[in-house]
């Protein structure tokens, strides 16, 4: 038996003053990322934990992740609308810098 999509979390913990996070996460998503950064940085990402239940399945793992500036939080792309004579004058600059 899973989780449910919509109770699936994800926890980052991390102190102002610490070099490290922690992240739990029950979203099998969040696995899915983590374990190819374990695999692919083994030095930064390392899965410490992992809960499981008393038939064997996955309920949850916590990593660690050795230098917290690695997390990025980014606020959300905002779309820029442009009048004809922005775009024009995009279009030149970028024509320019293309043909040397």
């Amino acid at each position: 038996m899973g989780i449910a999509l919509d109770e699936m979390e994800t926890t980052i913990s991390f102190s102002r003053t610490g070099a490290h996070a922690e992240v739990w996460t029950c979203d099998t998503t969040m696995y899915t990322r983590f374990d190819k950064l374990c695999k692919e940085s083994p030095a930064m990402y390392t899965c410490t934990e992992e809960a499981r239940n008393r038939n064997g399945e996955l309920l949850s793992k916590t990593y660690r992740i050795a230098d917290k500036s690695l997390l990025s939080f980014k606020p959300k792309k905002r779309k820029v609308v442009l009048t004809e004579e922005e775009r024009a004058e995009r279009a030149k600059r970028f024509e320019k810098v293309r043909n040397g």
